[in-house]
């Protein structure tokens, strides 16, 4: 299992890559046939899949059979810079973002002026986004939890066929209806196409276990969609699927939260969930929590800006068929 020096040794190679003048991009492949991206570290804070570049990187024999094109980024470039400099988790922490999120771009970002770095870093990067026909942005998690695949684009069956070999039994539908802005999947393929994108959120942040998602779901993306062949089996796995029903905003800095949610805790109907000068915010039905902020108060209006947690229906179930790597030397 890689270490974070050997995701730092990784981050060095890959920002001395460049595709058309760009860096933090290569390209693998033969180049006959669809062209796909997987990436990586669009929050600069989230490493997890660099072990999966890593591990085609160390492996060229596995790298030298993947047909058509796979475009590997490092998206938040100066973010990842950061984190690996980072002295402290603090400073870690701060890595996340540094002007703009990059999980929360503007329809026009292609075009936006801003001079926030991540949109002038967007804009070096959309031309190579734009030529993806299927695409994979590898992130983790601050809290406890399974991973998790989180569509972003694209019809549910197109979603369902290119994510179900993933080793991940968690499904969460619709969260980009509910959220400020787009996030930076909705542009691969270009701004608003029906190309299907979709999100592994691999684990805890710096869990080696995240890591090791993250390898297996590049792999298995690979070998779904035809472009790699790995010795592997299959197996039938149920899956949790939740739905996204809405998204929980503070209207001032005087709301805080009666306590912290897990994701996938339970919300009852009735239950409050933040008290405030303009009244409480309560369920109106019972809900899951997903992605819940890890401070029950805010001191500074940017910090309340996003959601502080999505709400999703209790799961339903379904099977699925998943790809099954008997021996990785990850």
């Amino acid at each position: 299992m890689p270490t974070l020096d050997d995701l730092h040794e990784t981050y060095e190679e890959l920002a001395q890559s460049h595709v058309d003048g760009v860096a933090g991009v290569r390209l693998l492949g033969d180049g006959n046939g669809k062209t796909v991206i997987v990436s990586c570290m669009t929050h600069g804070n989230e490493p997890c899949g660099l072990a999966f570049i890593r591990y085609l990187l160390l492996h060229p024999d596995v790298a030298a059979r993947i047909r058509g094109t796979l475009i590997v980024s490092i998206n938040n470039l100066e973010g990842a810079r950061r984190f690996f400099a980072a002295a402290t988790p603090e400073e870690r922490k701060k890595a996340r973002v540094l002007d703009a999120n990059m999980n929360r771009l503007p329809t026009d970002a292609p075009k936006s002026a801003s001079t926030a770095y991540e949109l002038q870093r967007f804009a070096q990067l959309y031309p190579i986004f734009q030529r993806a026909e299927a695409g994979l942005d590898l992130h983790s998690f601050p809290a406890d939890g399974p991973p998790m695949i989180i569509d972003v684009k694209g019809d549910a069956s197109a979603i369902e066929r290119v994510s179900d070999p993933l080793p991940v039994t968690v499904w969460v539908k619709g969260i980009t209806q509910h959220q400020e802005g787009h996030p930076i999947g909705w542009f691969y393929g270009g701004a608003g196409s029906d190309v299907p994108v979709f999100e592994v959120e691999c684990g805890v942040h710096l869990d080696p276990a995240a890591f090791d998602t993250a390898v297996r779901s590049g792999l298995a993306y690979l070998v779904g969609l035809g472009m790699l062949d790995l010795p592997h089996a299959t197996e039938l796995r149920m899956q949790d699927v939740f739905h996204v029903q809405k998204s929980i905003h503070f209207p001032n800095l005087s709301y805080e939260l009666l306590r912290l949610y897990d994701n996938f805790d339970v919300i009852a109907e009735g239950e409050i969930i933040a008290t405030g000068d303009d009244g409480d915010i309560v369920a109106d039905r019972e809900y899951r929590a997903l992605f819940g902020r890890r401070t029950v108060r805010f001191t500074q209006q940017e910090e309340i800006a996003f959601e502080i947690t999505w709400l999703t229906d209790p799961p339903v179930h379904r099977q699925k068929k998943q790809i099954v790597f008997d021996a990785l030397d990850v």
